[in-house]
């Protein structure tokens, strides 16, 4: 009895460490202390496993006491610890720099093992199979290869000063072009997305979204959505007038 009780009590301490490292979602907002689980784990030993085989109640209770109190006292104790970047990119996503994007031309020619990559809004893909267009000898948009050129998609001016326009500055509807861009890419059948661009308007260093890019999504959505409420309604006008004129 005594050595389950030892063991609860560490397991409990240990839990309260662990639950430090981690913000409370909203399915963790109820309690759920550590010492709630081994109260609940200790309720089992009040009850008889088998013949012949008697636990004191009030020594159970006392246990369960003691292991609720130092849940509570280790939870006290316990340095709020840091978690691995809480709030940047996903584990997985590969952050991808200026530099390494601008290698990737397919120079001399595009293969597997000599690539091309874009960027679009941050994001960065891998258009090898579109060496036709992408290419330095014959591709018409070969411009777009090894940078972000965001901006240049909506105007089609392919220059330095093309890149460098504010998207910011943009109305919706001229901005939803880049946006649009981006999803093409995004659900293309052999583009494939390799990661983010660090240090860009788009992602830092650290391949945190920037406000920048959060509030062109969120516009640019909200764009198409009356874009295309505005197309339906004009789709059901025309449908309207078509059957009022066969009545006719």
């Amino acid at each position: 009895m005594l050595a389950q009780v030892s063991l609860l009590l560490l397991l409990a301490s240990s839990m309260a460490g662990v639950a430090s490292c981690f913000p409370p979602p909203s399915w963790r907002t109820a309690p759920s202390s550590p010492a709630l689980v081994v109260l609940l784990s200790l309720a089992p030993l009040g009850r008889s496993a088998g013949a012949g085989e008697d636990v004191d109640a009030a020594s159970t209770a006392a246990a369960g006491d003691a292991a609720a109190d130092a849940a509570a006292s280790s939870e006290a104790d316990v340095p709020e610890q840091e978690c691995a970047n809480p709030d940047g990119a996903a584990p997985d996503v590969r952050i991808i720099t200026h530099d390494e994007l601008a290698l990737h031309t397919g120079k001399g020619g595009a293969s597997a093992e000599n690539p091309i990559w874009l960027s679009i809004l941050g994001k960065v893909y891998d258009v090898t199979t579109g060496e036709d267009y992408y290419g330095e000898e014959k591709g018409s948009y070969r411009f777009y290869a090894g940078r972000d050129a965001s901006p240049c998609f909506s105007t089609g001016n392919n220059t330095p000063e093309g890149v460098d326009e504010k998207l910011e500055e943009w109305e919706d509807k001229k901005l939803m072009a880049v946006w649009e861009w981006g999803e093409f890419y995004e659900k293309h059948d052999t583009y494939t997305f390799l990661g983010v661009l660090g240090g860009s308007r788009y992602y830092d260093e650290a391949g945190v979204e920037q406000p920048l890019r959060k509030d062109i999504v969120v516009r640019c959505k909200e764009a198409k959505r009356i874009a295309d409420e505005e197309r339906e309604r004009k789709k059901q006008e025309r449908l309207a007038r078509r059957k009022n004129k066969n009545k006719k």
